[in-house]
């Protein structure tokens, strides 16, 4: 199993019944997706709250429509990292 960590801001988010949080302008990168399903799980608005941060994200990746992207189902898959952290992929 792979998990991810981004390596970057988020850029771009996109809300149509889940939140989509894109790690480059070409959401084809990298997409970490929280369904609606979840979203009573975060105690704030994830598109207002981690726009523009360094994160981490923490769950398995897989590959859907060709790009890869993780389903977080809970704020704490979802690390703030500060801007000089440095970020590894981990394998478990």
């Amino acid at each position: 199993m792979l998990t991810d960590t981004s390596r970057d801001k988020i850029h771009h988010f996109h809300h149509f019944f889940k939140f989509f949080l894109n790690f480059d302008s070409n959401y084809q990168y990298f997409t970490a997706v929280i369904f609606a399903s979840d979203f009573l799980g975060f105690p704030f608005i994830p598109e207002d709250f981690y726009l523009g941060k360094k994160v981490q994200i923490i769950g398995i990746i897989k590959e859907y429509n060709g790009s890869p992207e993780i389903i977080v189902k809970t704020p704490d898959q979802i690390r703030i990292l500060s801007q000089n952290q440095h970020i590894f992929w981990k394998l478990l």
